[in-house]
């Protein structure tokens, strides 16, 4: 696990490697020269508060906060899954009527041609993953929005998607999966291939 900005072992992302957890109702500035002590700090204040799950979702919110600070070193597909939708560390709180749109265009962009990246790829559809979890989640999950997500990773694992066309069917057919199960239209193909630009 590593940060996402590039050249981060050069120089680090604008504002530095800082950041403030919140947990808890608490503040805690969080400051080291290096991004492995950061969240290896964060680490240590989860595990006092019992809240630890785990480095892998630290390292995920640290990324969100560098990359927001330094989009043009992260690539467009991380810039748009940091706008995508705050996590729970940041004290914020939405419904799926409120980020869907948004997490639905961060995955369009991995249809568009040279935007897909497979390490990019996993870590948004584990993005989506613990935004809808209610278990770890309790901010922003949904149930029924996770326990559909679920299905649909079981039944059409994203991890069998190596390239923009793959990404591209993927997420149209998912889409519409979501839609039919929500009583929505749904999207035609050469539509949908217009409006967010994929690769075919």
């Amino acid at each position: 696990m590593e940060p996402r900005v590039k050249n981060w072992k050069s120089f680090p992302p604008r504002g530095g490697w800082q950041v403030t957890w919140a947990e808890k109702g608490q503040n805690f500035p969080v400051s080291a020269l290096n991004p492995d002590s950061i969240v290896n700090q964060i680490a240590i204040i989860q595990k006092r508060n019992g809240t630890f799950k785990g480095r892998q979702p630290i390292w995920d919110w640290c990324n969100n906060i560098w990359c927001r600070r330094d989009p043009a070193r992260c690539g467009a597909a991380h810039a748009v899954m940091q706008e995508s939708v705050r996590i729970p560390a940041d004290n914020t709180s939405a419904t799926p009527a409120e980020y869907g749109s948004k997490l639905w265009g961060m995955l369009d962009t991995f249809g568009m041609k040279g935007a897909f990246h497979e390490k990019t790829w996993a870590s948004a559809i584990a993005h989506i993953s613990r935004i809808l979890n209610p278990g770890t989640n309790p901010e922003t999950g949904c149930s029924n929005c996770h326990n559909e997500w679920v299905a649909i990773l079981k039944e059409s694992p994203p991890t069998q998607v190596t390239n923009s066309k793959d990404a591209a069917r993927w997420i149209f057919e998912t889409h519409n999966r979501v839609n039919r199960k929500a009583g929505k239209p749904q999207y035609r193909w050469e539509k949908a291939v217009i409006k967010n630009k994929w690769e075919t």
